[in-house]
C-alpha cells in the first residue's frame, strides 16, 4: 500500500494555479514575466486586503467560508 505524498499535490495545485493566473504572460521575456507576476500578486493582496478590512469594519469575527463551516459542523 502506497502512502499519498501531500506535498506533491500541493506543488502541482500551486503550479496549476500560477499557470492559470499567468496564462497570457507565458510568452513574455523574463523581465516582463517577473513584472507581470508582481503586478498580479500585488493586485490580489490589495483586493483581498480591502475585502478583509471591510469584513472587520462590519464586525465579522470570521470569514464567510469559516462561518459556513462552523455552522455545518
Amino acid at each position: 500500500m502506497m502512502k499519498e505524498k501531500w506535498h506533491d499535490h500541493m506543488t502541482t495545485n500551486l503550479a496549476e494555479c500560477m499557470n492559470f493566473v499567468l496564462k497570457g504572460a507565458r510568452a513574455l521575456p523574463i523581465t516582463a514575466l517577473v513584472n507581470e507576476t508582481f503586478n498580479k500578486i500585488n493586485d490580489s493582496f490589495v483586493t483581498n486586503g480591502m475585502k478583509i478590512m471591510n469584513m472587520i469594519k462590519a464586525g465579522h469575527r470570521y470569514s464567510e467560508e469559516v462561518y459556513v463551516m462552523m455552522l455545518e459542523n
